[in-house]
């Protein structure tokens, strides 16, 4: 079986480079004229492609065209998913509405209808609770299927690959909801396994374990890369919503359709600048290109952990560690007004 984080170079086992940052004079406006970044970060001959981006030929088959027709796809069904919430918060607060009339107008059950029409006719709480529950879940129910209303002879492997960028960039704000709220904790962590990545290079770092890549760290702690997730691994599902980690998983087990472990780094590079995002900010803006090397390893991370860390349950045991951290909040706090109490009522004594 493959190792898990066998793409962060912490055991040597791949020396292609995942991401070099683009120096001012080679800006992404030079690589359009061919003008690209080899490797080692020098300039290199025509074909490169922007942003250091190696080549995977799934990705790079999907053109304008397919990226535009992608784009299309997906924002008539947001529009439509938008116009079933919208036509059920109307039938609610019209529902709603009827409701407080017929209460004020403080008509009972034995009292007639003046028209004899079933709208009109009195109601009770029971009818109230008879009444059909507004379906206010359509806008979700309707984006989970949305691909299977896409035309199966249009789904070329151009237009697929059109269809994961874009539905990762067609949100402004984030890519999956909740993830832009953990983009300090992810770069955090791929900023410690880019520590763990360099003491393995230079050699700093004292072996303990070479099978678990664990490398001490000047006092004598020590630090994997299955450590670092393990923390990161509350932040995610204590923020994410389910269609977020399902997303995450999906995606997991779409880069290990790829054959070779340099195709798996590959496939990572071009999903984690769209994926792992600066909130409210656009892919590779000044932020976010800073923050790229760690970006990527952490999603390299996240990428292998998923279907451990995403299995079944795991929203709602992240709800469980939320109320949790409440309850305690709410217990410091009692308990810090008791003893601010206990002080004022003895000053009062003395």
């Amino acid at each position: 079986p493959r190792p898990q984080h066998e793409g962060l170079g912490v055991g040597g086992s791949s020396s292609e480079a995942y991401f070099v940052p683009t120096p001012p004079e080679h800006s992404s406006a030079g690589h359009g004229s061919g003008q690209g970044l080899s490797a080692a970060g020098t300039p290199g001959g025509p074909g490169r492609l922007p942003f250091n981006y190696r080549k995977i030929r799934w990705f790079d088959q999907a053109g304008a065209n397919e990226r535009k027709a992608a784009r299309g796809f997906l924002n008539g069904e947001v529009a439509r998913a938008r116009r079933l919430r919208g036509a059920a918060v109307s039938d609610h607060l019209r529902r709603a509405g009827e409701r407080l009339r017929r209460r004020q107008r403080g008509r009972t059950p034995a009292q007639p209808s003046r028209t004899g029409d079933e709208e009109d006719a009195p109601m009770d709480e029971a009818d109230d609770l008879a009444l059909p529950p507004v379906d206010l879940g359509g806008e979700s129910r309707s984006l989970e299927t949305a691909f299977d209303r896409f035309p199966p002879s249009e789904m070329t492997p151009a237009m697929s690959a059109a269809l994961v960028l874009e539905s990762l960039s067609i949100n402004p704000r984030e890519s999956l909801e909740g993830l832009g709220k953990c983009y300090d904790g992810i770069v955090s962590a791929g900023t410690a396994l880019l520590d763990v990545q360099a003491r393995a290079a230079s050699g700093d770092g004292n072996i303990i374990d070479p099978a678990s890549d664990r490398y001490g760290r000047g006092g004598g702690d020590a630090l994997t890369a299955s450590e670092v997730m393990s923390a990161l691994s509350p932040l995610l599902i204590t923020t994410l919503e389910q269609p977020s980690g399902d997303a995450l998983v999906a995606l997991s087990a779409l880069r290990d359709m790829c054959g070779t472990s340099r195709y798996r780094r590959r496939f990572v590079q071009r999903v984690a600048p769209l994926l792992v995002r600066p909130p409210d900010s656009a892919a590779w803006s000044v932020r976010h290109q800073g923050d790229m090397a760690a970006v990527v390893a952490a999603v390299e991370m996240i990428l292998d952990a998923a279907p451990g860390v995403f299995r079944d349950g795991w929203h709602g045991r992240g709800r469980a560690m939320l109320r949790d951290t409440e309850r305690a909040d709410q217990l410091r706090t009692a308990a810090s007004r008791l003893r601010a109490a206990g002080g004022r009522d003895g000053c009062d004594g003395a």
